[in-house]
């Protein structure tokens, strides 16, 4: 469990007993019994016992005691009971500000940062004791992290930092450094130039070291200068795993690496773009006079994958990149014979990975598993799953049903479509409308009349995981709505988005949430923009393909470190990458969902809440189609 994941639970419910022992000395009126009991060994039902036979101030007192203990063991709907019982214009001052702290940490606790800080505001903080004031600012944090503000957060969790003994400090570093991961590059140079306390100052250097794509052999020389800079600070002597990976690894740095790709046929132009942004990256990183090893590149379209490598390495390559396509994957890695790493560009299904083979890759399966983990951790557990009728669908409902699996879950049911005229009629399927309209006939029969109906949607579902292209999800979308599952949630893969903000066709997706890459969303990548300038073409549909390229570039030479390091990633135009010990790149995407037609940061409270429904046919007044 995160530092502040649970506002308020480091302090202790000591420490909030000492601070309302020392307040029940002044009460309002002399009529009360300002006799506070030894609290440090009572149960909640002890305090609450107590509180019954007690007046203002103390039964006040006693009753915070109880709720903070709840708040602590996750009893929230007790805590929120008690919270309704107390009366806080009874209250002393200290009280009351206690009184809202602990209305702000159930507020965060059941991911309402809206009302956490509104709270936050009614507290006074002039008068705060350290014990208070730490509180204050760690459940400020969680809900600005809820709200996905995490520069606010990282702020607060700043000033948490002054306020807390020393000997507490490496607890909060962890959620310091994970939080400032989450900050892209820009963000995080925002954060520098407000003059951060003296304490945060060289953890955001060295989050901006990390986080900003680049060459390995360049963030070792950054990460050297910085211990320069901060030779006595915390940072240096509480350094995250993953630093202390980065120190020690050494670039692998070939002077001669293969590229094989599709350079002719059907996959030419998929295999042009992978080539141009692997070059780009190529080019930028020989203008910094870093290594730069000779390229030589295979058509892989010509010939046998495997031959072609062997080829490669008998040329004297060190490294070789590729095949693209899938099918060709699985034979180079099923037969390989290399001696040298091979990096390949698609993932092998089912096919023992043979060292020293990597995998990279843009599937769709790995977005899937993301969803069901995305769904999971956002509170649903009864999905419904919507697919193409292709191989393609397959496999994608079959990488979300095993993931949900395993986090202990099962899928509903499985519908298919087609996509010709077809899309009503699935939604229908998928929501049991038709069979609610059958028992509807059937009394009809039976009665041997006319009845008012309303046809209905099945009940047991709380979620539906749908695929599809941005095309069809346009059409898929308003017919789930005109089928009453407005209020159903809908998570997907990155297909959805066509990779441009297009409102006027877009907004019938309103409420769909889905994973995307940062070459999509990041405005200010110096390497992006020379890319796009260069090719035209990669802000279409082969974009992603060009991300991967220079994602490529920048990810052979730390392979072996990252493989052997559970913590390391790389932060890529495709994604956060992280490899497994069989050298398994994984990819990490950003959440995002529609409104009014443009993405917009999924955060954990928006993603908690349950009653933001979408209904894509009341805003946009029109009939489903297909």
């Amino acid at each position: 469990m995160s530092f502040i994941s649970r506002p308020g639970l480091s302090i202790g419910v000591l420490a909030l007993t000492l601070i309302l022992a020392a307040c029940s000395t002044a009460p309002r009126q002399t009529t009360y019994d300002a006799t506070m009991p030894d609290t440090s060994r009572m149960t909640v039902d002890g305090m609450l016992l107590k509180a019954q036979k007690a007046t203002y101030p103390v039964k006040g007192q006693l009753l915070l005691l109880a709720v903070g203990t709840l708040l602590d063991e996750d009893s929230l709907d007790r805590a929120r009971s008690i919270l309704d019982r107390i009366e806080p214009n009874r209250l002393d001052g200290n009280n009351r500000n206690n009184y809202s702290l602990l209305e702000a940490d159930y507020a965060v606790l059941t991911h309402n940062s809206r009302s956490a800080l509104e709270w936050l505001s009614t507290v006074s903080t002039y008068n705060l004791k350290r014990a208070q004031r730490i509180k204050y600012h760690q459940i400020k944090a969680r809900a600005f992290e809820l709200d996905g503000n995490f520069s606010q957060n990282i702020e607060q969790l700043g000033q948490v930092l002054q306020l807390l003994p020393k000997e507490e400090h490496p607890a909060l570093y962890q959620t310091l450094w994970n939080n400032l991961l989450l900050l892209n590059e820009s963000q995080l140079l925002d954060l520098l130039m407000a003059t951060p306390p003296d304490a945060l100052k060289p953890w955001i250097e060295l989050a901006v070291i990390y986080r900003t794509p680049g060459e390995l052999e360049n963030q070792l020389t950054e990460l050297q200068s910085w211990e320069q800079r901060w030779p006595t600070s915390d940072a240096v002597r509480h350094l995250p795993q993953s630093i202390t990976d980065l120190k020690n690894a050494k670039p692998y740095q070939p002077e001669k690496v293969a590229l094989l790709l599709p350079l002719s046929g059907p996959l030419a132009q998929a295999g042009e773009a992978v080539r141009e942004g692997f070059m780009a990256a190529y080019y930028e990183a020989a203008k910094k006079k870093l290594h730069a090893p000779e390229i030589q590149f295979y058509d892989s379209a010509s010939g046998d994958p495997v031959e072609l490598a062997l080829k490669a390495e008998d040329d004297g390559a060190g490294l070789v990149i590729g095949p693209l396509g899938r099918n060709a994957v699985e034979t180079a890695i099923s037969s390989s014979q290399l001696t040298i790493p091979q990096l390949t560009l698609n993932y092998a299904d089912g096919t023992q990975n043979l060292s020293p083979v990597y995998q990279i890759g843009l599937a769709a399966e790995d977005e899937a598993r993301q969803g069901a983990d995305r769904a999971w951790k956002d509170g649903f557990r009864h999905p419904v799953i919507l697919i193409p009728d292709s191989d393609w669908g397959q496999r994608v409902a079959n990488a979300f049903s095993q993931e949900w699996q395993t986090l202990g879950g099962e899928v509903l049911t499985t519908v298919r479509y087609t996509g010709n005229g077809d899309f009503n009629q699935a939604a229908s399927k998928l929501l049991l409308v038709n069979e609610s309209q059958q028992r509807a006939n059937s009394l009809r029969r039976i009665l041997g009349k006319k009845l008012d109906f309303t046809p209905r949607r099945r009940q047991d579902a709380d979620m539906i995981f749908m695929a599809a292209t941005a095309a069809n999800g346009r059409q898929l979308k308003p017919a789930l709505d005109f089928y009453f599952a407005y209020d159903l949630p809908v998570y997907t893969t990155s297909g959805i988005y066509s990779g441009h903000q297009d409102p006027a066709k877009d907004r019938d997706l309103s409420g769909i949430r889905f994973p995307v890459m940062p070459w999509y969303l990041n405005r200010d990548s110096a390497l992006k923009d020379v890319i796009t300038q260069e090719w035209p073409s990669s802000t279409g549909q082969y974009g992603s393909l060009y991300a991967l390229g220079a994602d490529v570039w920048r990810l052979y030479p730390r392979m072996e470190q990252m493989s052997r390091s559970a913590g390391a990633q790389m932060f890529g135009a495709t994604g956060t990458l992280s490899i497994n010990t069989q050298g398994y790149v994984e990819r990490r995407l950003i959440w995002q969902y529609f409104e009014n037609g443009r993405p917009r940061p999924l955060t954990r409270e928006y993603s908690a809440r349950k009653t933001h429904a979408i209904h894509v046919l009341d805003s946009n007044d029109q009939e489903p189609t297909g």
